[in-house]
């Protein structure tokens, strides 16, 4: 590839990463989770008791309400926008570093990784600014800075690097574990031969970095007067860590760690012996049959993948095996491949701890993991299996076996993924009449109901006043700029018993009941409000629809309003 054209593909590249994320921006109306954040970041400095216990993530309501103040008039499209945003921020910094320690400094190369980095892991996930995407940032952000600080002998950049991992905590609070990274302190400076001093001034001035970025958020907090709600919400956190009933709890969560790690080393090994056979036989035939083979390759991945999720095992093992053999091949004879492995490794373990799921949220974790993984594939010579090789040019067939059928595989992944919205983007071309839902495109059958409920609760409460929102709707307290009454957008994660009290705390307080607006199915399936709307079997949710009605009936309320997915109530 000569010069010009190399340019003009650079250049092509670019765009396509540029663009990329903007494609799907438009699409997808999900009334769970998206409305749950986007409630908390309007109301993080008016109403921060109105937030419930996930302010322990204190720091993405932060920048999420940041995001708000600027984006005002762009509504939900704001928030996407921004996720675009830090897609790139992230990428940018995995070029950094990729660049860095790729000797041929071939740009080319480096954006075809990162380009399939982030086909990957935009796949199928929200496309919100949330503390799942803002984690991914930190991290690599932290990373970059602790890698760099350690190969210029930069205390500052190591202090820095432990003022960003800190600050983590309040982005995702199991981020805390992000104070393991000072392991590759330790683990640089004997590859290095340094000097216990030097290792320890190292180890420290990024634990000191880590601990001020800790004081200082919470005399922020103090300032602002929101450390009482914090410290609840770490009592609530601590509360389902303890409880063995909760998908959170720490019995369940280091069952599924050790489970989830167990089948990615064991299911990307079977996959990777399959993918060496495979290149094994076609490197044997023409070009044609190549040709042929990679396209067999591409089909199956589209194919195999999806199945029971084993792209979460097969992806995510694949790259701690390649990323430990980078650090033992490359200890002492190339330390900047071997820490930059060493961190990417850690970061990957790090970002899905503390989710109910699992090595799934790996994808968060991926953004220097998978394009340093296929770089220390490309330029591998050689790969041996007991008595079987493969020489340069099989591995060169074999790595782009792994580009193209990872790119495939997430590329209908995403075409047929938006987060609890329609499998089928040809549907979602409706818009509502609102807003703050202007260029959010959604199916015809969503889009009038949430038009009719819309424009039912316009008329019986305005923007401030306090609603009762149940049955997975957070979002309609973002849209009408209403007050959440029972202390949390999304009522329904919370235990019945504590809904319970919190009920009976309400009414004790003789203050005027709110109005109440209810989903009359599932909106967390994809389908709603046609098809299959039935709630799904959960226990705790049963039990607090049942608490719920309790409250009505001995309240009084009644429908005044309701059409086929939404109903209004009111005390008579």
């Amino acid at each position: 590839m000569n010069a010009h054209t190399s340019n003009v593909s650079i250049k092509y590249l670019i765009g396509l990463i540029i663009i990329y994320p903007l494609l799907f921006v438009w699409q997808g109306l999900d009334f769970t989770d998206t409305g749950f954040w986007l409630t908390g970041y309007r109301i993080f400095l008016s109403h921060p008791e109105s937030i419930g216990s996930g302010i322990a993530n204190w720091g993405s309501y932060a920048i999420g309400w940041l995001v708000s103040f600027f984006t005002a008039d762009l509504g939900i499209l704001g928030f996407k926008f921004a996720d675009a945003i830090v897609c790139w921020a992230t990428l940018f910094i995995s070029y950094l570093l990729l660049n860095d320690v790729n000797d041929k400094k071939d740009k080319h190369l480096i954006l075809i990784l990162l380009f399939t980095t982030l086909l990957y892991a935009t796949k199928t996930i929200g496309n919100w600014i949330g503390y799942n995407n803002l984690t991914g940032l930190t991290y690599i952000a932290g990373g970059a800075l602790l890698y760099f600080g350690l190969q210029r002998s930069s205390v500052t950049k190591i202090c820095i690097s432990g003022l960003i991992t800190g600050a983590g905590i309040f982005i995702r609070f199991p981020n805390l574990l992000g104070i393991g990274l000072v392991s590759a302190v330790v683990l640089y400076g004997w590859a290095e031969r340094q000097k216990l001093s030097k290792i320890a001034v190292n180890a420290i001035s990024f634990t000191a970095g880590y601990v001020a970025a800790i004081i200082s958020a919470i005399l922020l907090m103090k300032v602002m007067g929101h450390y009482e709600y914090y410290a609840k919400s770490l009592s609530a956190v601590s509360n389902m860590a303890a409880s063995s009933d909760s998908h959170h709890s720490s019995g369940h969560l280091i069952k599924f760690f050790i489970e989830d790690h167990i089948m990615a080393f064991g299911i990307a090994l079977e996959a990777f012996g399959i993918a060496f056979f495979y290149t094994r036989i076609a490197c044997l035939l023409s070009k044609k049959w190549q040709i042929l083979f990679l396209l067999l390759g591409m089909i199956a991945a589209v194919i195999i993948l999806p199945v029971m999720g084993c792209w979460k095992w097969i992806v995510t093992g694949f790259c701690y095996i390649l990323l430990l053999v980078a650090v033992f091949d490359n200890f002492r004879s190339n330390n900047k491949i071997m820490l930059l492995a060493f961190v990417a490794g850690l970061i990957l373990m790090f970002a899905p701890l503390g989710s109910s799921n699992g090595i799934r949220n790996a994808t968060y974790g991926s953004w220097l993991a998978l394009p340093l993984t296929l770089l220390i594939i490309n330029n591998t010579k050689q790969v041996s299996m007991g008595r079987f090789s493969l020489n340069r040019d099989e591995v060169a067939y074999l790595f782009t076996l792994i580009i193209l059928s990872l790119c495939a595989f997430s590329i209908t992944a995403k075409m047929s993924y938006t987060y609890r919205d329609s499998k089928n983007r040809l549907l979602m071309t409706s818009t509502v009449d609102h807003p703050l839902l202007k260029g959010v495109h959604t199916t015809s059958a969503r889009a009038a109901v949430v038009q009719e409920v819309l424009d039912a609760l316009a008329l019986h409460v305005q923007p401030g006043e306090p609603l009762l929102a149940y049955n997975e709707i957070a979002l309609i307290h973002y849209i009408t700029g209403t007050v959440p009454w029972l202390g949390t957008p999304w009522p329904m994660l919370n235990p019945p018993k504590l809904t319970e009290a919190l009920l009976k705390e309400k009414e004790n307080s003789k203050e005027k009941l709110p109005l109440i607006v209810r989903a009359r199915g599932n909106t967390a399936k994809n389908t709603w409000p046609l098809g299959d709307i039935s709630y799904d079997n959960f226990n705790q949710e049963d039990k607090s629809r049942a608490v719920f009605s309790h409250f009505e009936k001995r309240n009084g309320y009644e429908i005044i309003w309701a059409n086929d997915f939404f109903e209004i109530l009111q005390v008579k």
